[in-house]
């Protein structure tokens, strides 16, 4: 459609539960098959996990992260929710027994390096 091939369906300022980002998932993945769609969330780490359930037991296998979960919306004002934290993201995947091609070492050292930019 249009030349997209890629698309990600946004909680640009972590306002989505878990049951909003499922039914968003299972309301559009279906309805454009050819496209890979990706979920963009914003979270605090408390409310991560859930939202990276409920996307994946909708199907969503895309999802932007940051390390350390740096970031986030300027339009969300003094309530600033960060991105989905790479290192949650990465874990929760692990623990559903999935395996995942990146380097858990060099994630670590990304984040070390992130500590000393982000102070």
């Amino acid at each position: 459609v249009l030349g997209i091939h890629t698309f990600a369906l946004a909680d640009t300022v972590g306002l989505a539960t878990p049951d909003e980002v499922k039914a968003l998932c299972n309301m559009i993945m279906p309805s454009f098959p050819a496209l890979n769609i990706g979920a963009h969330l914003h979270s605090n780490p408390s409310a991560a996990a859930a939202k990276i359930e409920a996307a994946y037991l909708a199907g969503c296998r895309r999802f932007d992260s940051a390390i350390g979960g740096y970031g986030g919306c300027p339009m969300a004002g003094d309530t600033l929710v960060g991105n989905l934290n790479t290192e949650q993201l990465l874990y929760w995947l692990q623990q559903q027994g999935n395996q995942t091609t990146i380097d858990a070492a060099k994630i670590e050292e990304a984040l070390l390096f992130s500590q000393k930019v982000f102070v």
